[in-house]
């Protein structure tokens, strides 16, 4: 089992005090009509970026570990394209709240467990370090609590909501770290917010916002150049045309 790294542990200590306009930065406001929550699924980490997709069986997150800081990687998914929300688009696992769940720390797990076989009553043991400021997300109207938990004994996981996960990704850190990872996404509504592209992957929105606080928490950020503009591709925008081309 591996000890849970410092830079999580002072991610987890600065959000549990961070004022609320720090989790809401570049962030739309409003309170949702749904609530939901994702889980921001932290393991020691290994050589580079892991994907599979539905085809391929487990994701391997059960690589040998490093305890370079950010070599850590998190668990993202990448949604299929058949779905009517936020198809194509990279995410945290997690869903809905529902009403016999015991809050968003309940719902996150269960969601987790649903779409990639994470089974917290038996082979894992994950460690539940808090929970994030809920987040608007305009496009679901819902108020989505990121919760934050290190997963200290990683094993492969795999697809199981096919209708929902077109691959799973584990990835350091680190990569995400990386200036040359790094950009400002240009939303069809004009906004604009911090965008990634790892293996193909070009994760936005909601995803990114919270990655990118998680970097800022645990002290991983690095310089990188917003001022790099980005549009979002077809496959990830719902066919919504761009209000204007970035300079």
């Amino acid at each position: 089992m591996t000890a849970r790294p410092e830079w999580l542990e002072r991610a987890a200590h600065e959000a549990a005090r961070a004022p609320e306009d720090f989790f809401m930065r570049g962030r739309p406001r409003g309170t949702g009509r749904r609530h939901s929550a994702v889980l921001v699924l932290v393991g020691p980490g290994g050589e580079g970026p892991e994907t599979r997709g539905s085809d391929e069986g487990a994701s391997d997150t059960g690589r040998s570990a490093t305890h370079e800081p950010g070599a850590e990687t998190v668990v993202l998914t990448e949604r299929t394209s058949a779905l009517r929300s936020h198809a194509g688009q990279v995410a945290f696992p997690g869903g809905a709240i529902d009403p016999e769940d015991d809050g968003p720390v309940h719902a996150a797990i269960r969601e987790a467990t649903e779409e990639v076989g994470l089974d917290p009553t038996g082979r894992d043991d994950l460690d539940v370090l808090g929970t994030f400021p809920p987040v608007f997300v305009p496009a679901s109207d819902s108020s989505v609590t990121p919760v934050l938990a290190w997963w200290p004994t990683p094993r492969p996981l795999a697809i199981t909501s096919p209708a929902e996960v077109d691959r799973i990704l584990t990835v350091p850190l680190s990569v995400l770290a990386d200036p040359r990872h790094r950009f400002t996404v240009t939303h069809p509504d004009g906004r604009r917010g911090p965008g990634f592209e790892v293996e193909e992957a070009f994760v936005w929105g909601f995803t990114a916002h919270v990655l990118d606080r998680l970097l800022v928490l645990g002290g991983l950020a690095r310089p990188w150049d917003d001022g790099v503009t980005r549009l979002l591709p077809p496959r990830v925008s719902g066919g919504r045309p761009p209000t204007k081309e970035p300079r």
